[in-house]
């Protein structure tokens, strides 16, 4: 058991490369392998169908009025729509912020510019091997892409796990646990 005394991780949305801190970190203790090369994870059969599969090309920009969206062709989407922060899209959806009451929350939308999460989170992570992490009261927990909560709030700070045995590697009372396949928190 790996017991983590000072935590430090970086939230790069301004940034298109994600920060894997406690992943790498979970990975020289355990050990990993790459999977880079793992194509994105398929959701279900009904949102598959939904989706294009042009979100590949969508690239986000920060204007004046809020960060949007262009296509390949360089065609502003979602009918010019501002947010106040974004995420990229990532398996055809893409975190997004909104003011509710001089408050930012968060939610996620997916490759027609559709809400497919609640507005009502802190932060929502990008979507990752069939689930958004989503931020609520300080702690976080897992929703899947129809917006139940299948993992409750209950941890300090994720990373995507770089190991495939697991989705994510979490922090829960200063000790590092993941969430396997099964979408059940384990310790290794």
């Amino acid at each position: 058991m790996l017991r983590i005394t000072s935590f430090f991780t970086i939230r790069a949305f301004e940034s298109i490369q994600p920060v894997f801190v406690l992943s790498i970190a979970a990975c020289l203790v355990f050990g990993c392998t790459e999977e880079s090369s793992t194509p994105p994870q398929k959701v279900t059969a009904e949102v598959a169908k939904k989706q294009s599969s042009d979100w590949k090309t969508y690239k986000r920009y920060k204007g004046e009025e809020g960060y949007y969206f262009k296509d390949y062709n360089g065609n502003i989407l979602f009918k010019g729509k501002r947010w106040q922060m974004s995420g990229p899209f990532e398996s055809g959806f893409a975190p997004v912020a909104f003011m509710v009451k001089e408050e930012v929350k968060w939610c996620a939308i997916d490759s027609k510019g559709s809400p497919v999460l609640n507005c009502e989170y802190e932060k929502v992570g990008p979507f990752y091997k069939g689930l958004f992490p989503v931020l609520l009261n300080g702690l976080w927990g897992f929703a899947n892409i129809e917006g139940n909560i299948v993992i409750d709030y209950q941890y300090e700070d994720y990373s995507p796990s770089i190991n495939p045995k697991f989705k994510f590697v979490v922090l829960k009372d200063n000790l590092l646990r993941f969430i396997n396949k099964e979408d059940a928190e384990v310790l290794e």
